[in-house]
């Protein structure tokens, strides 16, 4: 159902898979992920959009994606990220 427990694994699942763009960018095994970042525009871009549509999917979603009514509160915002 649309409980705040499915929309918290639902958004950690989103934002991971988000965040996983920055390991995947680097292909040298370099272990600095944001080497040269300010370089390419275009990457910056995406992956900001793609948080801002994120945290209006989980707040103002509801029932068309099946989140919790209202969204999550920040403490679940913070579980989320954290």
């Amino acid at each position: 159902g649309n409980t705040a427990h499915m929309t918290i694994v639902f958004n950690c699942f989103v934002l991971y898979s988000i965040f996983n763009q920055l390991n995947s960018r680097i292909l040298d095994g370099s272990f600095n992920i944001l080497k040269r970042i300010h370089e390419n525009l275009l990457f910056i871009s995406v992956f900001l959009l793609e948080i801002i549509v994120q945290v209006l999917l989980v707040q103002y979603g509801g029932i068309a994606f099946k989140c919790s009514k209202g969204g999550l509160t920040i403490q679940q915002w913070g579980i989320c990220i954290a």
